[in-house]
């Protein structure tokens, strides 16, 4: 899996490795899957 996307990649590949190898990274694609999954909510005020 490969994963690309926001901010500055520019449509470059950023990180490059399996599901488990990138979210072992906590790079971009960790952050993407956690927001997806609903692990990055923001916390209630």
């Amino acid at each position: 899996m490969r994963a690309t996307g926001g901010g500055s990649a520019h449509g470059r590949v950023v990180e490059d490795g399996t599901h488990d190898e990138l979210l072992a990274l906590d790079g971009r694609y960790a952050r993407l899957w956690r927001t997806f999954v609903g692990e990055d909510e923001p916390a209630a005020v």
